[in-house]
């Protein structure tokens, strides 16, 4: 069986990993979780990175320092077709969801975004889907003139840019998945959080250390650590941190090989495209994506079983993604659907994933794409 996804253990992750288990000091915090941020504000341009827990913890580090500054603005506008993170995190701290509709390629739509800024917006989050994303310059111009944060849930989006800048960078914060699924990964779970308007670093290290002033102890700027807010366990574990630094060192192979995955994907199903049986992910002329994600769009939800149940017996894993957050019970709850949906309802039942993993071997891509092509064939 071909699985959708599988990581890989590089050798460098493996060799950081026993090298700390070797040095008994194995606290959160310390020196592979500082190498993994410097690693990726030096190699991305992100002003300050803090390793997380999860993205999910990211996500929250971002409401809490919006709910401290916000003040009586308790709004969030967001894609419906999202990951629950997404809404969770901001839902918990009180912030009603503003969900609107994405576009074709499932990006949230800019001009609903600004049909739905009113004086109770606090902030925008955008998802950068699959590694590509919306015209972040237009969104991040929108937030600005209106003074609501910009921040891009960027958890799919490692070293994938808008017009030659990384994705991540254009908002006031940015967050990062290294779960087990995603192009790198910490060994399962794991994320960071970004900041790009460093007047809001402090509080980002004060909820990350579960409310304390702990790290500036640690930096000799108090003489004792003590409870000064809110907030939350969100390290990320040493070991995770050893793990993830190999797994960065190889980052630049990792892209382009799921990049070659995705182009024999699309070179080889281009042809149904053109024939109106099915709908392929398109590149864009803004964005240079990562290859985390290949999809199509089958013609209806019973088409798409049909194909999964195909693809399945041929030995291939291959799946749907988000169920719409605004026609889930808690999203019905934290927040409503604002505007046009064209496309949010509609493709959440329509988009096909296909395995798409590093060591993902092309003969197995080919039988793959084979396996789809006999099915409409049929």
């Amino acid at each position: 069986m071909i699985n959708f996804n599988k990581s890989t253990a590089f050798s460098e992750s493996i060799r950081y990993v026993f090298s700390l288990l070797s040095s008994h000091s194995i606290s959160s915090n310390g020196k592979f979780t500082k190498e993994c941020e410097k690693n990726l504000e030096d190699n991305f341009g992100y002003k300050k990175v803090l390793l997380t827990s999860s993205c999910t913890a990211a996500l929250e580090i971002c409401a809490m320092i919006t709910k401290k500054y916000c003040g009586e603005k308790n709004e969030i506008i967001m894609p419906s077709y999202t990951f629950v993170s997404s809404a969770n995190s901001f839902a918990k701290f009180g912030f009603k969801i503003k969900f609107i509709d994405v576009k074709s390629d499932m990006n949230v739509d800019e001009k609903l975004v600004l049909n739905a800024i009113s004086n109770r917006t606090a902030a925008v989050v955008t998802v950068n889907y699959g590694g590509f994303s919306s015209n972040l310059e237009l969104l991040a111009k929108i937030c600005k003139e209106r003074e609501v944060f910009f921040i891009e849930d960027n958890a799919q989006g490692i070293d994938a840019k808008f017009k030659d800048q990384y994705l991540g960078t254009f908002g006031d914060f940015s967050t990062f998945s290294f779960h087990e699924t995603k192009n790198v990964t910490s060994g399962g779970e794991g994320g960071a959080f970004c900041c790009n308007n460093l007047n809001y670093i402090e509080d980002a290290k004060i909820i990350r250390e579960k409310g304390t002033n702990r790290e500036q102890f640690f930096c000799g700027i108090v003489d004792k650590y003590t409870w000064v807010g809110f907030g939350g366990h969100y390290l990320m574990s040493e070991l995770q941190s050893a793990f993830l630094l190999g797994q960065l060192e190889n980052l630049d192979k990792v892209t382009q090989r799921r990049r070659e995955i995705w182009q024999m994907y699309h070179h080889g199903l281009q042809f149904l495209e053109t024939q109106g049986v099915i709908e392929l992910q398109k590149e864009s002329k803004d964005n240079v994506h990562n290859g985390h994600i290949f999809y199509l769009k089958c013609r209806d939800l019973n088409e798409r079983s049909a194909l999964i149940t195909k693809l399945k017996q041929d030995g291939f894993g291959a799946v749907f993604h988000y169920i719409p957050l605004h026609e889930s019970p808690a999203g019905q709850i934290c927040g409503e659907f604002v505007g046009q949906n064209v496309y949010t309802s509609r493709d959440s039942l329509r988009l096909l994933r296909l395995p798409i993993w590093f060591d993902l071997k092309d003969e197995d891509i080919n039988r793959c794409i084979k396996s789809v092509v006999e099915f409409y064939e049929n």
